[in-house]
């Protein structure tokens, strides 16, 4: 009776999570051949360039964007579902996707152990990429209001177009992507400098992915592979940093490369990561974002997003 009831409960979640993977899934269009026209890498440059002149925070400007990164994401999307290195486990996905839910609501981090539901994930949750490329494009936007020194810092960034003739060699811009899984915030950095650089000389940027699982770094690889395909950006790359434990402090050996590479990056980005360890986190007292923001470089810019519910949560 035991192991039917458990059997039942798992047939239950796997069936709740199902429901969620609607007709505008990529995964599902594709196992239906519903995919529609993905845009070459030339027809990308193409529209970038005529759009280039358009005054930046303006609405022909900001129309454009949209349109141009909606579909340089599903080409790199394409890209990436032809360059995995495993299958999606379909069923294994949407009973994470159902637990992602659940986490934020319980702030217990769900396992991301299992690769063929990774390789789900890494397809169907571009919306992290586009969320953090349209924050940074915000910034030309008149608007939004953000504190003077952060939105300084993105308009002087190589994501927007920013800095002079001088800077463009040297040290690349560095990012550290905190839980950071298949590369997204990499991805979104990539989108906006892309859109913002073609037919000029930009600096290089690179994106350090770090996450608790460590089983994410053959897909960062997959999503490098795939950014440079698509956007044709060589002097943008992302790596796999290693284990990062956003739990613990940073003296813990989990978090060395990020201690080691936090000191000399220009931006770091947290998304989705603190309402999923919401629990271990307050037991922590935040060591570590306590510990980042002590190591942190004077002038380095920080991006958390979260999740609606958590931040009504807080208040």
């Amino acid at each position: 009776m035991k192991f039917n009831a458990l059997h039942v409960q798992s047939l239950s979640v796997e069936s709740t999570a199902r429901k969620r993977l609607g007709k505008k899934s990529f995964i599902q269009k594709r196992e239906r051949g519903k995919l529609q026209h993905i845009p070459s890498s030339e027809e990308l440059q193409e529209l970038a360039t005529k759009v280039s002149r358009r005054k930046p925070g303006s609405s022909s400007h900001r129309k454009s964007w949209k349109h141009w990164s909606a579909l340089a994401i599903e080409s790199i999307r394409y890209d990436l579902s032809l360059n995995l290195p495993y299958s999606v486990d379909k069923a294994k996905f949407e009973n994470l996707f159902f637990r992602l839910g659940v986490a934020a609501d319980k702030g217990i981090m769900p396992s991301f152990e299992d690769r063929g539901a990774r390789a789900g994930y890494a397809l169907e949750f571009f919306c992290r990429a586009r969320n953090l490329a349209d924050l940074l494009m915000d910034s030309f936007n008149p608007r939004y209001t953000f504190p003077d020194d952060w939105r300084n810092a993105m308009l002087q960034s190589p994501m927007l177009g920013g800095g002079d003739d001088d800077e463009v060699e040297g040290d690349p811009y560095t990012m550290i992507s905190l839980g950071g899984g298949s590369g997204f915030d990499a991805v979104g950095l990539c989108l906006a400098a892309s859109f913002n650089s073609f037919g000029k000389e930009s600096k290089a940027i690179k994106a350090i992915v770090m996450d608790y699982e460590e089983g994410w770094g053959d897909l960062v690889e997959a999503m490098d592979d795939s950014m440079r395909n698509v956007l044709k950006q060589p002097k943008i790359s992302c790596e796999w940093g290693g284990k990062c434990d956003i739990t613990k402090g940073f003296r813990d050996p989990s978090n060395a490369v990020c201690l080691q590479e936090i000191e000399n990056s220009h931006l770091i980005v947290c998304q989705y990561c603190v309402a999923e360890n919401a629990n271990i986190l307050k037991d922590s007292r935040y060591v570590f974002f306590r510990d980042m923001f002590e190591k942190a470089h004077p002038g380095a810019s920080f991006i958390f997003t979260e999740t609606i519910c958590y931040l009504h949560h807080l208040h």
